[in-house]
């Protein structure tokens, strides 16, 4: 079974069918030099997991970070989605000091 195999990103079960992201879809994906963007809807028990884990990120490594998209109203966080990554198609490279890798 593909699921048991580690084949998919995410998955559920709706109804008795099994529905999910396969790895190979996102591969494909960004073969095709594309950006694939993923919309997972969480499980409500995996929220105070995920809370926990993002306050953890943000306090060791917020300072990495030069914004944080909350996704509360989808079509405001896609367009300063898309904003930022027109900002990156034209801006210079940026650089990080050799001790950060």
């Amino acid at each position: 079974m593909d699921i048991v195999n580690h084949k998919f990103l995410e998955y559920g079960e709706h109804r008795g069918n099994y529905y999910g992201t396969s790895l190979e879809s996102v591969h494909k994906v960004i073969g095709e030099g594309k950006v694939c963007l993923l919309d997972v809807q969480p499980h409500e028990e995996d929220f105070e997991d995920m809370i926990s884990s993002a306050e953890a990120m943000d306090s060791q490594y917020g300072h990495l970070f030069e914004m944080v998209i909350v996704n509360g109203d989808f079509a405001m966080a896609f367009n300063k989605l898309r904003a930022e990554l027109e900002k990156l198609e034209t801006e210079e490279p940026q650089w990080i000091p050799v001790e950060w890798t």
